[in-house]
């Protein structure tokens, strides 16, 4: 299950509370961005992407990676 918000409460992996500033869902959006810089274009991206990642896209109602890149850079900003 993915988690959207920024300080997720981590219990199943090591039974203690652990703050985690960067989510999955901060993790996939980088994902998403590298494979656009590594494919050099956004459908040849979005056609690599694993179907996961797909349906993060689609879950965050993002059609395309540019609008992921866009919605990445901005939340980079507030995290760091």
């Amino acid at each position: 299950m993915l988690q959207t918000h920024k300080y997720h409460i981590n219990t199943a992996i090591t039974e203690t509370c652990i703050k985690q500033p960067i989510t999955i869902s901060y993790m996939l959006e980088i994902i998403c961005m590298l494979k656009v810089s590594k494919e050099g274009s956004v459908e040849n991206a979005y056609m690599g992407l694993t179907e996961e990642e797909r349906q993060h896209v689609s879950r965050r109602h993002c059609f395309t990676c540019t609008t992921i890149i866009l919605k990445f850079r901005i939340n980079f900003l507030t995290v760091f």
